[in-house]
C-alpha cells in the first residue's frame, strides 16, 4: 500500500525480526527484514497479550522484541514465580514458556496458570523436543528450539483463529 506524505507516495512496510541461533539454541543476533504491510484493521484483530517466560535473557529479549514487532503486547520474565505474580494481577491470552526453567518446570507453571485462567493458551518452547511434554493433559502448542519466525507466527495464527471462533 502507498501512503501520501507531503505530496510524495511512500511505500509502507512491516519490520520483521528473525533471531539467529547457534547450534545450542543461544541467540547470536537477528536478521531484520521488510515485509508487506499489515492492514491496520487486521493488525488490531491480531493483537494478543503474551507473557514470555524464558530464563535465557538473550533469548527472552529476542522473542519479546519479535512478538512486539508482530503487534502484540508482551511482558517477559525469567522465573516461574515472577510469571505467577504477573498472572495474578494481569490477564493474558498466551503463556509462552520454556519447558526447562529453574525451580519450577514450564509444564508445572502452565498447570498453575491454567488453574486460575482456564482460557489461557499455552505455547511451550523446548530444546529437548516433545519428550518432556508426553504426559501433558491440557491443550498446548510446542516449538522445538531453535524455532523460526514462521513457526512462531503459525502457532500464534492458530491461537488467533481459535479466539475468533470462540468469541
Amino acid at each position: 500500500p502507498f501512503i501520501r506524505d507531503s505530496g510524495v507516495d511512500v511505500l509502507e512496510f512491516d519490520l520483521v525480526f528473525t533471531p539467529l541461533l547457534d547450534e545450542t539454541g543461544t541467540p547470536r543476533g537477528a536478521v531484520c527484514a521488510l515485509g508487506p504491510a499489515t492492514a491496520p484493521e487486521r493488525a488490531a484483530s491480531a493483537h494478543l497479550r503474551i507473557l514470555v517466560v524464558e530464563d535465557n535473557l538473550d533469548a527472552q529479549y529476542l522473542v519479546c522484541e519479535m512478538l512486539r514487532a508482530f503487534g502484540h503486547t508482551v511482558e517477559g520474565v525469567a522465573h516461574a514465580d515472577d510469571a505467577l505474580a504477573l498472572l495474578a494481577r494481569t490477564d493474558y491470552d498466551v503463556l509462552f514458556t520454556d519447558v526447562s526453567l529453574p525451580g519450577m518446570s514450564g509444564v508445572e507453571l502452565a498447570r498453575a496458570a491454567l488453574a486460575g485462567h482456564p482460557g489461557l493458551h499455552i505455547i511451550f518452547a523446548s530444546g529437548y523436543g516433545d519428550t518432556l511434554l508426553r504426559h501433558v493433559d491440557f491443550p498446548y502448542a510446542s516449538l522445538q528450539k531453535p524455532y523460526d519466525i514462521d513457526q512462531l507466527q503459525a502457532a500464534l495464527a492458530r491461537i488467533r483463529e481459535h479466539e475468533k471462533l470462540h468469541r
